[in-house]
């Protein structure tokens, strides 16, 4: 890790207080020239840090860049082998999970992007992911699921909506399958794509795609009355929104009575009855 992430890290995990450039240097075992240098690109790279005599730095709590660190931190010890990629902008965090998984990656990880170019739903329809939002995928393994494949869609928006109702202090609803309405628009689309093993047929990974519409927006006309958004509270950030989604969601297909109770919770949320045979523990 570079001295940049490094401290970036060390600023996420105390926000809105003074850390002394001795403090960070000796923290992190590095000059307080390179650390100054560090700071500097962070605050061009959009960060707010505030700086004084004799009180040193202070990352601000409003900072709300997506960052693989602020992941991390937020994380804490959960998912602590997740591998965490972050972009600007990509094509699609789906596709990007896919062209892992055919490469050969076996791991789990967290792929988040602030905008999506080529946001995909379900049935090939488009998804609009405007800059500022949160657009992830999370590749789940063999083994980290319990139950029927079919319930990880359902645990993304119970997680989602638990996550809604925690750092953005809103109740939401569930529209079946796979979107997470809030005043009866749209906030979030869900996508799970699973890759099968040839051999035994059964299920060898899947990746979860959820876009949140997170902080202001613009979206096509085609969206008016139909797509909205939902605003963090309390200092919470998109990086812990990914975090606390990721955790719930891996939490909620970890075994068969988990799973009975997400099944509860997602019939709870849903504003009509979904179609007959629907949920299978």
């Amino acid at each position: 890790m570079s001295v940049k992430s490094d401290i970036l890290a060390y600023f996420e995990g105390h926000r809105g207080i003074d850390v002394s450039g001795q403090e960070l240097a000796e923290a992190l075992g590095v000059s307080r020239n390179a650390i100054w240098k560090a700071v500097e690109a962070l605050r061009a790279d959009g960060y707010a840090i505030d700086s004084g005599t004799n009180r040193g730095y202070r990352f601000a709590e409003e900072n709300d860049i997506l960052s693989r660190e602020g992941i991390r931190c937020a994380l804490g010890t959960q998912l602590a082998d997740v591998d965490i990629i972050v972009y600007d902008a990509i094509d699609s965090t789906n596709n990007e999970a896919k062209r892992m998984l055919s490469s050969g990656y076996a791991g789990e990880a967290l792929l988040v992007a602030n905008s999506q170019i080529s946001g995909r739903g379900r049935r090939g329809r488009s998804f609009e992911s405007p800059a500022g939002g949160l657009y992830m995928t999370l590749i789940l393994q063999e083994g980290a699921i319990a139950g029927e494949p079919a319930n990880v869609t359902m645990a993304a928006a119970v997680a989602v909506s638990h996550a809604l109702a925690e750092l953005c202090h809103v109740d939401s609803a569930i529209k079946w399958v796979n979107d997470v309405l809030v005043d009866g628009l749209k906030v979030c689309g869900i996508l799970s794509e699973g890759t099968s093993d040839l051999e035994t047929g059964g299920m060898q990974n899947i990746a979860v795609g959820i876009g949140v519409n997170l902080g202001p927006a613009v979206f096509s006309k085609e969206l008016d009355g139909i797509a909205g958004t939902v605003a963090l509270t309390d200092g919470n950030t998109r990086n812990g929104f990914a975090a606390h989604v990721a955790c719930e969601l891996k939490r909620l297909v970890a075994d068969d009575a988990t799973i009975a109770k997400m099944i509860a919770e997602y019939k709870r949320l849903l504003i009509a009855p979904a179609p007959e045979g629907a949920f299978s523990a």
